[in-house]
């Protein structure tokens, strides 16, 4: 029910949305898929002799598919002035500029940047960092944020939950946290969820004193006082947060009443950890991670991703474009 919503909100907006590894058979399976159900409008990052090779060495037909070739991209002098601009306080020279272009992911991300796309899925054959860190060098960050952060969208049958961060940010100070809990609070939203926010800690309402307790009561008082409009409550306990019985024991006097559905976790042990268990004891299935607090959706994949996940998190990028 949850996939189909938001299914149905990535085809209302058809956006244009970028794939860079067209190398990978998952991806041109996925990108197919996407096509044909309407999900989104693909984009290929490559040369025409390269979709024709993967093409046909995966048997998909790649035909009338819409993509740029970094080593033949028509606007390559604007575009190399645009990252020079952008990042020659960090060193870049224009020659260097000129030659970063030529990767798929920087283009992409250029791309993005002008608006020429709507947003950007990668990571099932890169690590997190190449995919996130120049997203934060060229799309740039969301007004108002500082940190980017990523969620799992949990679901198992009608039953979902948003955990955060469970990929990016190691040990996030209170502020990075309130971050954290702004961002994910605003991509529930963004699903047609009501989002009832938790701040979780091994402590429910100072039942503990300790400075990793004080630092989740911190972040949950800014976020209380930077977003007044927030559904949140914290510290508290995973079991008080979510189960209503152990909230009339624990916190009767919270109003999430045991029925919190987006839960910020203090670091990324916790998430990291939380999220698998989820998914290998518990039974849910796990989109994402999908990344938040940017000017523009990129979203990286798990290196382990099945082609469903890929339409997936490519179905959220979709629903959270601004097209």
């Amino acid at each position: 029910m949850v996939l189909r919503k938001i299914h149905s909100l990535a085809k209302e907006k058809l956006a244009r949305i970028a794939f860079d590894e067209i190398n990978d058979e998952r991806i041109v399976k996925a990108v197919k898929i996407i096509s044909e159900k309407g999900i989104a409008r693909p984009v290929l990052i490559g040369s025409s002799s390269e979709i024709s090779k993967y093409s046909n060495d995966f048997g998909v037909d790649l035909t009338g598919f819409e993509y740029h070739n970094p080593s033949n991209f028509p606007d390559y002098n604007s575009f190399a002035k645009i990252l020079f601009e952008k990042r020659k306080k960090k060193g870049m020279t224009l020659d260097s500029a000129y030659r970063t272009i030529q990767d798929k992911m920087s283009l992409a991300m250029l791309l993005l940047h002008d608006k020429r796309i709507d947003g950007i899925v990668s990571g099932a054959s890169k690590p997190t960092s190449e995919v996130i860190r120049p997203a934060i060098q060229i799309v740039g960050m969301e007004e108002g944020i500082s940190t980017v952060s990523s969620y799992f969208h949990m679901i198992k049958g009608k039953h979902h939950v948003l955990f955060a961060d469970c990929a990016i940010n190691q040990k996030p100070n209170y502020k990075q946290l309130a971050d954290i809990a702004i961002s994910t609070y605003d991509s529930a939203k963004q699903l047609g969820i009501d989002p009832r926010v938790a701040m979780l800690s091994y402590s429910t309402y100072r039942s503990a004193n300790h400075p990793s307790v004080q630092k989740v009561i911190d972040a949950t008082n800014l976020v209380r006082e930077i977003r007044p409009d927030i559904f949140i409550d914290g510290e508290i306990q995973f079991d008080a947060a979510t189960d209503p019985v152990v909230a009339k024991q624990k916190c009767p006097q919270s109003p999430l009443k045991g029925n919190a559905n987006v839960l910020i976790f203090p670091n990324l042990n916790t998430g990291n950890i939380s999220y698998k268990v989820a998914r290998t004891y518990g039974g849910y299935g796990a989109i994402g991670p999908v990344t938040q607090g940017l000017r523009a959706p990129v979203n990286d994949l798990s290196r382990g991703c099945s082609v469903e996940e890929v339409v997936d998190l490519a179905a959220i990028t979709a629903s959270q474009s601004k097209r």
